[in-house]
């Protein structure tokens, strides 16, 4: 028998390696997808569970005392002062799989409908007008009466809408460690801080909480005008600063001797001065917004006026170390304003606005166009039922109050 071969042709060869090749290609491509989706699901996993620890990690601290804050070999924490309000962060991984947490926390205002605390006396306090009160109330003599004041009556079948008890000796005094807390950064030497600006160098500044604070020195006496600052910011002068309706403050801390908010203004921030803040009308310092004055020299004006339809949700607080006759503390609220949360005057609370929470004041004062009475409330609202569910702010006077995160801030890296 006579053998054959059949002869291939050459084109059929080539596309016989070009397929080998191809095919080659698209199973190592595959392999490779394969091994990197497992690595990206394995990365995401583990992203995702390290988050989830730092975040119970910062939401544990809330629980524990500064001095029992917990540290491991994973996550990082550390909690300081923010006025106030506290700033608790935690952190860890390393890159690409780190995680950081910051939660600025406040003390949880519980709505336990307490409305007045004032200090007993011989007289009850007097209502005329459009007066509202709701809720607890500690009062002189365990009552109220009615009176006739601008030619206006108590209007109304029911002076009282809740429970009335006879109030204090004295008022609580404020917590130690908040006065401590506010005379730290009144008592606060520019020099000896890291990180110093200049205002006038300034015209936005945008810092995080998980960074170092900023100091902004405003001199002696300086205008907030056209500026925008937020978060980790403290801004200071020797004298006085008046914030301008242009300005954008949001976290940040403001301190001088006297603080001036000018009408129209509308920002959150938290005010610390040593002798007044006056609010203009038609203010809206949001929440958490904070007024605080804490005398340091006796025998100088210490006072805190809020002006006509203002609003103002966080706290109010005035401090006096000793009552002082010539210039007692004095808290007063305008017409058509409304304060939500915590307030405090150790001398007298002049409210002819509405007070949605708890106030304790050493007396209450009403002066009007022809006279100036005391423990006497006209055209006023104070409603200790009315605070929000779960409203999270500063106790002035109660220890070992619940913490509660207001906002977050994340960062992923």
């Amino acid at each position: 028998m006579i053998g054959w071969r059949h002869k291939l042709p050459a084109g059929a060869l080539y596309f016989a390696l070009t397929a080998t090749v191809i095919i080659s290609i698209l199973i190592s491509a595959f392999i490779l997808f394969q091994f990197t989706t497992e690595k990206e699901v394995d990365l995401y996993l583990q992203s995702d569970q390290l988050r989830v620890d730092i975040e119970n990690d910062c939401l544990k601290q809330l629980y524990l005392s500064p001095e029992s804050l917990e540290n491991n070999e994973l996550i990082q924490t550390t909690r300081r002062q923010w006025g106030v309000l506290q700033v608790i962060t935690s952190s860890g991984g390393t890159s690409p799989l780190r995680y950081q947490q910051t939660a600025l926390v406040g003390e949880e205002l519980l709505n336990d409908s307490l409305a007045l605390v004032t200090t007993d006396g011989i007289h009850p306090i007097a209502l005329a007008g459009r007066t509202i009160l709701k809720g607890r109330f500690e009062v002189p003599q365990a009552q109220f009466r009615r009176a006739y004041i601008e030619g206006t009556n108590f209007i109304g079948s029911k002076l009282v809408d809740g429970q009335v008890n006879r109030g204090p000796k004295h008022i609580p005094a404020v917590r130690k460690t908040t006065l401590e807390q506010i005379n730290t950064y009144l008592n606060t030497d520019l020099s000896q801080k890291d990180s110093v600006v200049n205002l006038e160098d300034l015209d936005s500044l945008n810092q995080s909480f998980e960074e170092t604070t900023i100091w902004v020195n405003a001199h002696a006496t300086s205008d907030l005008s056209g500026i925008n600052l937020k978060g980790n910011v403290v801004v200071y002068a020797h004298e006085s600063i008046t914030i301008k309706n242009n300005a954008l403050l949001n976290q940040v801390i403001v301190v001088a001797p006297k603080i001036i908010v000018e009408r129209g203004f509308n920002g959150n921030a938290q005010f610390i001065a040593s002798e007044e803040i006056m609010v203009e009308e038609r203010v809206e310092l949001l929440y958490p917004s904070f007024l605080m004055v804490s005398q340091q020299m006796p025998q100088t004006p210490s006072e805190i006026v809020i002006g006509e339809k203002c609003n103002v949700t966080g706290g109010i607080m005035i401090y006096q170390p000793q009552p002082d006759r010539r210039f007692p503390a004095l808290l007063s609220i305008d017409k058509e304003s409304i304060v939500v949360g915590e307030v405090y005057s150790s001398g007298y609370l002049e409210n002819k606005g509405m007070l949605k929470g708890r106030a304790y004041a050493n007396k209450l004062n009403l002066s009007t166009r022809s006279s100036v009475y005391e423990n006497h409330i006209f055209n006023a609202t104070y409603d200790g039922t009315a605070l929000p569910l779960g409203f999270i702010g500063h106790h002035w006077v109660e220890e070992d109050a619940l913490l509660k995160p207001i906002s977050y801030e994340r960062v992923v890296e």
